[in-house]
């Protein structure tokens, strides 16, 4: 029997508990795919293949990169915000980051948005997202 890959889905919540205190401490050294929501608007979509903790807090913080568009809320309001984070294989959220961007259109992901397709998998892992049930709100755990 084949074992389907695990797929675990968080609620929205806001960054961080408290200052200084993240949300997400258990997403560090794995995969998946983050929501960024600012007034309740979807406006950024992102993934990591390996280090999702520091992909995403790195949005709250000052930080540059010599490759990259650099898109970050430090400064902002924190109250503004809710994450939503998908753990999942490496590749599937790469799939998902691209299938996301292209159906949300997220202001805040511009160069992206021009250079990506959807594909028929990725549509598959989209409804299987959406088939996967939220946890119950815990902040020391949000899966």
């Amino acid at each position: 029997m084949k074992r389907k890959p695990q797929i675990k889905k968080s609620r929205w919540l806001p960054p961080y508990v408290k200052p200084g205190k993240t949300t997400f401490n258990e997403v560090r050294k794995r995969s998946g795919v983050y929501f960024i929501k600012k007034d309740g608007q979807i406006v950024y979509v992102g993934y990591s293949r390996t280090q999702l903790y520091k992909t995403l807090y790195r949005h709250f913080q000052a930080w540059k990169h010599p490759f990259q568009t650099v898109i970050t809320y430090k400064g902002e309001d924190l109250k503004r915000f809710e994450v939503r984070v998908i753990l999942c294989s490496p590749a599937r959220a790469e799939r998902l980051e691209t299938y996301f961007i292209k159906k949300l259109k997220p202001i805040d992901n511009p160069d992206k948005l021009k250079q990506l397709e959807i594909t028929a998998i990725m549509k598959r892992d989209a409804a299987t997202i959406a088939r996967t049930k939220e946890s119950q709100v815990d902040y020391d755990n949000p899966f």
